[in-house]
């Protein structure tokens, strides 16, 4: 899927409840507070993860335990085979 919704809501993908590893992808809430998944990234390691910022272009590493990215976070999904 293209869409970070509609990636967060692939059926080939399981919901992580664990720790997150490398590859994982992360979902936020990019409107505020509504409760809606607007943007996603990938996992590098256990704390980081790279994003792209469309209103600035830039591609970034970030921090998840940021408390910018943890009062945004939504869940997380690993795609299995």
């Amino acid at each position: 899927p293209r869409t970070s919704p509609e990636q967060f809501n692939y059926s080939k993908a399981e919901s992580v409840s664990g720790p997150l590893k490398k590859g994982d992808l992360v979902f936020f809430d990019g409107f505020r507070g509504k409760n809606v998944v607007s943007h996603v990234g990938i996992m590098l390691s256990d704390s980081e993860f790279v994003n792209a910022n469309g209103n600035v272009g830039e591609v970034k590493v970030d921090n998840i335990n940021d408390s910018y990215w943890q009062e945004k976070y939504m869940g997380a999904r690993r795609l299995i085979t």
